[in-house]
């Protein structure tokens, strides 16, 4: 009964900490809204009306588009009960004040759908509907009490409007999902019942699976100006940097709070010049790995991404038998490995091909080396964690060398942030520092940074589970779980349309 509790218990948590992931995954849609209107009720509450109005709206003047609204036939409206929210009206100062947001499924033209919405001020004596021709998000100085509601975008991400139908690409969003979810759920229940190997390489890949997800929507999905038409968080170093600050408060709080308990958590201190160099190289290994894959990803196909990182055993081989002097590799196995790596350059070569031939950007020979070397990053990463709990002369375990890489990297990647330009995709914008790109993102939708901070939390999780895989088989063999998981992901990338459009 203890271990089903248990395991009842993870599969609660794992659905909550993949929730908000799944949201970035549909982001796109769901910040795509068309016109709403919200309607004073008698019981003092707001209901929010979805507008399926035949009339474009999308060209008239406030006024037209405020006369239209207030139009609509009541059989209309009555006809989109399944789609109603009620939320009650905030008193502030004698008068009632709220401002709804709520996400259509479709567009009133042809016209790039926008985020727009309407404010009903109410007071005692009048009720006035004014329109919003721009949603706050979208233009600097926004009121803070106007941005938009999450639990709304929450609520209407996994519950479609049932008269709008679902088509079969939100099914398919929602299947993609969902299997990341139950891959963390059963690898945790196969670790209470002792099965150790499969429940970490099942959890290893509903996390990888979940953050990849994730860190590509942050990147490159979330709106960030409408107007501007701007799109996405290009500043890679900068969220790594947050990640790992993120990372570092999350961890130093759990453990300041287990000392309040009979189990009180202390990590291992480091008592030299030595092991403080060698957590150092293991800061810079990690610096090269996250924080160039996140820049590579921001310029290549997630496809091509994955099948230029799915040679990491290669390197990691290599690493292992060429510095750490290992032997226990076999011919064969060196062999399988150099396959593999040879039909991964197949995918590159052909990938590039195909976007030529298309007519689209120009494929990216700079993304290609950047990945390349956040894959050199990754193998000398794992083959050091390995060597922390085995063969040096002092032993860190998965959340120490999380805990401990986090102040390091982040000074590392300081001078990353401010000064190093490289190429953004927002139109007319060109080569940017990560620190200038953090400046426009906070002016038109500081929302976007608390995405980027949640990702911390994501991080954490996902290095720990990294690490204990590494430290539990071999830096080969989590290399091999993480390709497996590669391989996956293609299929996840394809079905949720997260390839770039060229």
């Amino acid at each position: 009964m203890a271990k089903f509790s248990i395991a009842c218990s993870f599969l609660g948590l794992s659905l909550l900490s993949a929730f908000l992931p799944s949201l970035a995954v549909l982001a796109p849609e769901i910040l795509a809204s068309e016109e709403v209107f919200t309607k004073r009720n008698a019981d003092g509450g707001h209901t929010c009306l979805l507008q399926q109005a035949s009339t474009p709206l999308g060209r008239k003047s406030s006024a037209e588009k405020s006369s239209a609204l207030s139009s609509s036939s009541p059989g209309a409206l009555k006809s989109q009960e399944a789609a109603l929210l009620k939320v009650p009206v905030l008193p502030e100062k004698g008068r009632c004040r709220t401002t709804l947001y709520f996400v259509g499924t479709e567009a009133f033209d042809d016209e790039p759908r926008s985020r727009r919405a309407v404010h009903q001020t109410a007071s005692s004596s009048s009720s006035q509907v004014a329109l919003l021709e721009d949603h706050p998000n979208s233009r600097p100085g926004g009121n803070a009490e106007e941005l938009p509601l999450l639990p709304f975008y929450l609520w209407h991400a996994f519950v479609p409007n049932e008269n709008a139908g679902i088509e079969e690409s939100q099914l398919m969003k929602r299947m993609g999902i969902v299997a990341p979810l139950f891959a963390l759920a059963l690898g945790g229940v196969m670790l209470i019942f002792k099965y150790k190997m499969v429940g970490l390489f099942m959890i290893f890949f509903g996390a990888q699976t979940i953050m990849t997800l994730y860190i590509k929507n942050v990147l490159s999905a979330c709106i960030v100006s409408q107007e501007l038409g701007l799109s996405g968080f290009p500043a890679p170093f900068l969220v790594t940097g947050l990640q790992q600050i993120v990372s570092f408060c999350l961890l130093g709080s759990l453990m300041q709070a287990s000392k309040c308990t009979s189990s009180a958590y202390q990590p291992r201190s480091l008592d030299s010049v030595s092991q403080m160099a060698a957590v150092a190289c293991l800061a810079l290994s990690f610096v090269g790995n996250i924080g160039l894959n996140n820049l590579s990803v921001s310029l290549l196909d997630i496809s091509v991404n994955v099948a230029i990182r799915s040679t990491t055993p290669l390197w990691a081989l290599m690493i292992d038998c060429a510095i750490v002097k290992s032997e226990s590799h076999s011919l064969p196995e060196a062999a399988m490995v150099l396959l593999g790596t040879i039909c991964s350059a197949c995918v590159v070569f052909a990938k590039s091909q195909h976007t030529m031939q298309l007519g689209g950007a120009d494929f990216s020979a700079v993304g290609v080396c950047v990945c390349l070397l956040s894959v050199m990053s990754s193998a000398m990463e794992l083959v050091m964690i390995k060597q922390f709990a085995t063969s040096l002369n002092f032993k860190l375990n998965s959340v120490d060398a999380v805990l401990y890489v986090a102040i390091p990297a982040t000074i590392m990647l300081a001078p990353l942030v401010f000064f190093l330009p490289h190429n953004v995709p927002w139109h007319g914008h060109g080569i940017m520092t990560d620190w200038e790109v953090f400046q426009i993102v906070l002016k038109w939708n500081p929302m976007l940074l608390g995405l980027a901070l949640f990702s911390g939390v994501l991080a954490a999780a996902y290095n720990c589970l990294l690490y204990s895989l590494v430290q539990s088989f071999s830096p080969y063999m989590a290399a091999i779980s993480s390709n497996f998981n590669k391989v996956a992901f293609v299929a996840f990338s394809v079905m949720l349309g997260l390839e770039l459009s060229g």
